[in-house]
């Protein structure tokens, strides 16, 4: 009988432990993409600075390499920033 109790305890203790650590992993990889999401809009930002300082603001080819940009981002990190 103390056995029983013994492994229900270790097994609840481990079903606790994970779940506090999935927590964790989550809202760290939810911080992280934040981040990401951040620098690419910063670089968003930067590129339409610099098509306007130049004059060369042509939506078209801007929106094409704002594409690329994203496009760049998304695979530099692999499946890890999913949505």
């Amino acid at each position: 009988m103390d056995f029983a109790v013994l492994v229900a305890v270790a097994l609840f203790a481990a079903v606790f432990a994970s779940v506090v650590f999935g927590k964790e992993l989550d809202e760290k990889e939810k911080q992280a993409i934040a981040k990401e999401k951040s620098k690419i809009k910063k670089k968003k930002r930067r590129l339409l600075e610099k098509a306007k300082a130049n004059g060369t603001l042509n939506k078209r080819v801007l929106g094409k390499t704002l594409k690329s940009l994203i496009i760049d981002e998304e695979h530099q990190h692999g499946s890890h920033f999913d949505k």
